[in-house]
């Protein structure tokens, strides 16, 4: 075989490769590479002495940052679900992606990350709420072959919710996506009144929602501190990238040596750590505090650098868990140390 042919062979062959990648392919792929951007970011914000500064998105609460500190939160934290899972419809939708995605993709825009939570409404419950009834039957309903209501509202809510997580990527953003957060505590539905062998098979089900409708995301299992799980029965480690731990209370936030069974779960299984949620004031209640309003937010700084120094950074809550309920707001979100808006930038975002 002459030289010259073996070129046209490989031309065709190239030219042929070339037209058989379809706009669908394509896409794919920009996602995949946009997926990878963040985690290496993430990573490498890890590896830093930095970390991200973030809040749970309440319009008032940031406008009201924005006034104590000049800044904004590096992630927002959304959620996708119509009252917190914790209330009756009244024949609403029970996800509502419609109406945050804009702001989302606006802050993403704008040099930031974004982060997803859904409390699910109970699949159990006909009209929602529930949030905290626990499963009958161990959620044997949501596992059968058969059919059920209970099984289409919950397969109805993870394709919604899919659904809202592809027109982020369509919009070209990779969302954190954190589902049945705090599993290893037992105040939610999912949570470990369930059997570790159940809440691996709704996770799976909330993974392959997301995987069938073509979505990207980087997955995070956001746990609770000082409670044991089950590594080896539980949700698939193969199917997260993030590990997290949710730290609320006074004590807790200045000794953040509770979350140090999680930070070293994350380093075992090769997974990037942070802290998913902080509020330090009581999860319940906080405003009856001795101590609301007190807390100094430099002192995060030092907790984390003694503590989980490996940490991307942290996510407060909203209302009274927020950086702008705390003392030396200011100081904090000025701090060399921490990421805020605009600053949330990388190669391949």
């Amino acid at each position: 075989m002459t030289r010259r042919l073996l070129c046209a062979l490989l031309a065709a062959v190239l030219c042929a490769a070339a037209y058989s990648q379809t706009p669908e392919s394509a896409h794919a792929a920009k996602l995949d590479a946009k997926r990878a951007s963040l985690l290496r970011y993430l990573k490498s914000v890890a590896d830093s002495d930095r970390y991200l500064s973030g809040q749970r998105w309440s319009k008032s609460d940031w406008d009201e940052i924005k006034a104590q500190t000049g800044k904004l939160p590096a992630i927002m934290c959304v959620e996708y679900c119509a009252y917190e899972g914790n209330q009756k419809l009244n024949g609403g939708k029970a996800i509502q992606w419609r109406e945050i995605n804009p702001v989302a993709n606006k802050h993403w825009n704008a040099g930031g990350l974004v982060r997803i939570t859904c409390h699910f409404p109970n699949p159990y419950m006909e009209d929602g709420g529930g949030l905290r009834t626990r499963l009958g039957d161990g959620g044997e309903k949501l596992f059968s072959a058969e059919s059920s209501p209970e099984k289409t509202r919950w397969l109805g809510m993870l394709a919604e919710v899919a659904n809202g997580v592809k027109d982020l990527n369509k919009r070209g953003v990779v969302p954190i996506f954190g589902p049945m957060h705090e599993m290893n505590g037992g105040w939610f539905w999912w949570g470990s009144t369930l059997s570790p062998a159940a809440q691996r098979k709704l996770w799976d089900q909330i993974y392959s929602a997301l995987e069938k409708n073509g979505c990207r995301a980087v997955w995070l299992n956001a746990l609770s501190p000082q409670i044991p799980i089950d590594e080896k029965n539980g949700p698939d480690f193969g199917k997260m990238d993030v590990i997290g731990c949710d730290v609320y209370g006074f004590k807790s936030a200045n000794n953040l040596g509770a979350v140090k069974d999680k930070a070293e779960i994350a380093e075992r299984r090769g997974k990037i750590f942070t802290l998913s949620e902080f509020g330090a004031y009581s999860a319940h209640n906080p405003q009856d505090d001795r101590e609301f309003g007190t807390y100094d937010l430099t002192e995060l700084i030092r907790q984390m650098d003694a503590h989980c120094p490996r940490a991307y950074g942290a996510v407060f809550w909203a209302g009274p868990w927020g950086i702008h309920r705390s003392k030396n707001a200011k100081e904090f979100m000025n701090d060399k140390k921490i990421i805020t808006l605009p600053d949330a930038t990388y190669e391949g975002k």
